[in-house]
């Protein structure tokens, strides 16, 4: 598999955009900022690690051990990431 560096910029700025508009919607709502954080990554790995497996095996996505490895690792990856920007700056 080909690692496209441009795709996961952008992927990585529409992950912090997308985070950044939730995460004020929420809380203003009154959500507290740790809770609300593990919510969004968690809910967009799902999501991004959907868009990224292959779109004929997409219904047999659950049933595959590689798709819960790569959907944690990329939970891990999205909550370490917010928690940098947003705790560090």
């Amino acid at each position: 598999m080909r690692f496209n560096v441009g795709r996961f910029l952008l992927l990585i700025l529409c992950i912090l955009a997308i985070n950044y508009v939730v995460t004020t919607f929420l809380s203003a709502l009154g959500a507290t900022g740790i809770v609300i954080l593990i919510g969004v990554c968690i809910v967009m790995a799902f999501f991004f690690t959907m868009l990224n497996y292959p779109r004929g095996y997409r219904k047999y996505a659950l049933k595959d051990p590689q798709f819960h490895r790569a959907f944690v690792s990329e939970a891990i990856f999205l909550i370490v990431l917010n928690l940098i920007f947003n705790f560090l700056f």
